[in-house]
Parts: C-alpha cells; structure tokens; sequence
C-alpha cells in the first residue's frame, strides 16, 4: 500500500469516516410543537375545491439537538416554534395539491 500521505487515503478516509457520536453532556433534545395551527390551503380533489381554499388544522412536533446549557430567560436561547409557522405559511403559498396526505407528507420533508 503506498505512503498515506503520498496517495490522498488517508484524505479521503477522513471524509468517508463517520463523525464521532455526540456525548449527551454536550447536546439535548429539544422538542418545539405547534398545535391546532389553522391556515387555509389549495387542496381538494373536486373542481370546486380547486377555484378555493379550504381551512386545514396542521400540528406538528419535531425534534431537534441543542448545545445542553442551562435555560435562558431569551428569545434567541431557544428553538423557536416560529420556523414552523413561516413553513407551513409558505404551504399555503404552494400550488393546488390533491390530497390532505401528500401535503402532510410535503409538510413532514420540509419541516423536520
């Protein structure tokens, strides 16, 4: 096997190689949830669906890791459940969809 240095491997292993896993000293769940949001959304299957908005109740939790320090009393401490809400607001920007499971499953992709 040539010299690591000369052949780039040992480069390229790096890149490969997985990161170490994260202690749990270092990071934490956190857990924003938005409940019972109301937006109105193109969505339906039938004509007069599609010359409309219907109103949809959207809930969502996702999980996210934070650096784990001690709770600030700060807005820009914590994971805000507003990023949440500007996503699912740009949904019902989104062109005419179908079926209530395909935007639910849209709003899973993009809002994890």
């Amino acid at each position: 096997m040539p010299d690591d240095s000369q052949s780039g491997y040992s480069s390229i292993m790096n890149v490969l190689r997985p990161p170490p896993p994260r202690t749990a000293t270092l990071m934490r769940r956190d857990d924003p949830v938005l409940r019972d949001y109301m937006g109105d959304f193109r969505i339906g299957v039938w004509n007069h669906e599609k010359t409309q908005t219907q109103r949809v109740r959207v809930s969502l939790t996702v999980t996210v890791e934070v650096p784990n320090r001690p709770f600030v009393d700060a807005l820009d401490a914590i994971v805000s459940y507003e990023y949440l809400i500007q996503g699912v607001g740009a949904f019902m920007l989104n062109p005419h969809t179908q079926l209530l499971k395909v935007l639910a499953e849209k709003l899973e992709i993009a809002l994890p």
